[in-house]
């Protein structure tokens, strides 16, 4: 459960600086509130899929991903964070390739960042269990998860 993950730090740091009460930094400068750009950012994905073999009955669904921009801070801290050049392919290769790779497997992701490829194996008909080695991709890729994959957010969502 994720009450009991243990906190997993990539860098000395860990996830960057605590601020203390009255607003300073741990270095002991004043929070610069308008020196960066948002680090946030939002991936989308439009993905095929169909719920049995007649290609007729092809639906889409569109994967929105919340992350950080690559060159932000956040992935010098964590690389799962945010979206790599290998995902898209990959989740455009499990599309094309669905029913050898997804269609009633059970598939493991090790290393699943934001969930990607996972979310869209899950519509391509996998029995998918994600996972991550950061605690902080562990959140951003449940979000994603709950996000994409609730009952709710079925068809072209």
């Amino acid at each position: 459960s994720e009450s009991e993950e243990q906190e997993w730090i990539e860098a000395p740091d860990a996830w960057g600086p605590t601020e203390d009460p009255q607003g300073n930094d741990n270095d002991g400068t004043m929070l610069d509130l308008f020196g960066k750009d948002d680090p946030s950012d939002i991936f989308t994905f439009q993905i095929k899929y169909n719920n049995n073999s007649d290609a007729a009955s092809n639906k889409t669904k569109t994967i929105r991903l919340s992350g950080f921009k690559l060159d932000s801070d956040e992935v010098d801290r964590s690389t799962g964070v945010t979206i790599w050049a290998a995902a898209p392919r990959l989740a455009h290769y499990l599309q094309e390739h669905a029913e050898s790779t997804c269609e009633g497997k059970s598939v493991l992701e090790l290393g699943a960042g934001l969930g990607l490829c996972g979310i869209t194996a899950y519509y391509l008909g996998a029995n998918m269990t994600m996972t991550d080695g950061d605690t902080h991709s562990l959140r951003k890729m449940r979000e994603n998860v709950r996000h994409n994959c609730s009952s709710s957010s079925g068809g072209d969502g």
